[in-house]
């Protein structure tokens, strides 16, 4: 079947697809800029101090670790439009909105704001506007709007929960759905956990806000409306703070594993001294040094997923078929009479192309699902947190 470009989300890392090319790396100049400027720094830091073994740091660019006194960039948004890729470049000082255009390369500055966290872009299909969801200290996040041109950023939601993921709605006037989670806090006040995320739908117009779905067993993720007036959203078993049971059977297991992880812990402590120190690792039993964080837990959709046991579980069969999330996260279609389908299960991301259809990842690879029902993989790569068409 013909499949529309796309791009996606990896570790950090933006990948554009076109229709009948493979997966390409997106390079942003101010994003190696900050890089370049880092890196001078840390180098004049480690000459004055006299580190001469101090060698260089590690990868930059993405979700894997880097030295302390080097600045690593990530890509946390990305939307798709005409001939034209919008994205969302953060920093540990600011967070920057970019345009560029995937045939030439060429980029263009929206606008940078120091301070700021931002994810979740989505275009709003007339190509003037943006949303975007904006995260602040205290473990709440707002959904946000902004010109395309990057003027105007507007925050247009507020309160004690996390607003994330917002898209458009098509059709005539200005409305978005979005995903709210209300956050748990302590009697000091510190934020404990989130409740069962909603779907909610805000006129920008009217200002009138409504809530679309909601269920107390379940985290309901990612809306997004179809041009039917269908609603597709995914999702996964809610799971609150003291969601994890300690059961006879776990207890006894940590009492035996006890010595093991303390052992592990000690080793990985020295560990660190050695190479602070020597520039060598004290074990040489782990093989060389594996490349990015997807050997160790990855945090998808505020879920901890622990990457390596579920990567040893998919090597006797296919790495495609089961993905990084389990089976419970499921791509449901409601349509407007509130019957229910699920689509597609093992749904970490997906988009509503315009050409027709669905496509969605289950962390490891990307399918293209037609009207019928049918899948056909689209792109692999080690990790695919999110989609755009």
């Amino acid at each position: 079947m013909p499949h529309s470009p796309l791009a996606y989300l990896s570790q950090g890392r933006l990948f554009f697809k076109g229709p009948d090319a493979a997966p390409r790396l997106i390079q942003s100049r101010f994003g190696q800029q900050v890089i370049d400027r880092s890196l001078e720094i840390s180098q004049k830091r480690a000459w004055k101090a006299g580190n001469a073994g101090g060698g260089m740091p590690g990868a930059l660019w993405g979700s894997q670790s880097a030295g302390s006194d080097t600045e690593v960039v990530t890509f946390t948004g990305a939307a798709l439009g005409a001939q034209q890729l919008f994205y969302l470049l953060q920093t540990s000082a600011l967070c920057g909105l970019f345009r560029i255009d995937p045939a030439s390369g060429e980029e263009q500055r929206l606008f940078t704001d120091t301070g700021k966290r931002g994810s979740d872009l989505a275009l709003h299909p007339g190509g003037a506007e943006l949303a975007l969801s904006l995260q602040h200290q205290n473990g709440t996040s707002n959904v946000a709007v902004v010109q395309a041109d990057g003027s105007g950023l507007q925050t247009v939601t507020e309160g004690d929960s996390r607003d994330e993921c917002p898209t458009w709605v098509p059709g005539e006037g200005r409305r978005l759905v979005f995903q709210s989670a209300g956050v748990a806090r302590t009697p000091e006040g510190f934020a404990a956990g989130l409740g069962p995320a909603s779907i909610e739908e805000l006129d920008l117009d009217s200002g009138a806000m409504s809530t679309l779905l909601q269920a107390e067993k379940f985290d309901l993720l990612a809306p997004r409306i179809a041009e039917d007036g269908a609603l597709l959203f995914i999702r996964r078993p809610f799971e609150g703070p003291g969601a994890r049971r300690l059961t006879l059977g776990t207890f006894l297991l940590d009492i035996v594993l006890f010595p093991y992880r303390l052992l592990r812990a000690l080793l990985g402590f020295l560990n660190v001294f050695s190479m602070m120190f020597t520039q060598k690792p004290l074990t040489m039993a782990g093989g060389p040094e594996r490349k990015g964080s997807e050997s160790g837990p990855l945090f998808l959709r505020g879920r901890r997923i622990e990457a390596e046991k579920k990567l040893r579980d998919l090597r006797s069969g296919d790495p495609d078929v089961a993905g990084l999330v389990p089976a419970n996260w499921e791509l449901i279609r409601r349509d407007t009479s509130g019957q229910e389908s699920v689509l597609a299960r093992h749904v970490l991301a997906f988009d509503l192309p315009p050409t027709g259809g669905v496509i969605y990842s289950n962390g490891r690879a990307i399918y293209a699902l037609d009207a019928a029902g049918k899948s056909e993989l689209v792109a692999r790569d080690r990790v695919v947190e999110h989609v755009t068409a």
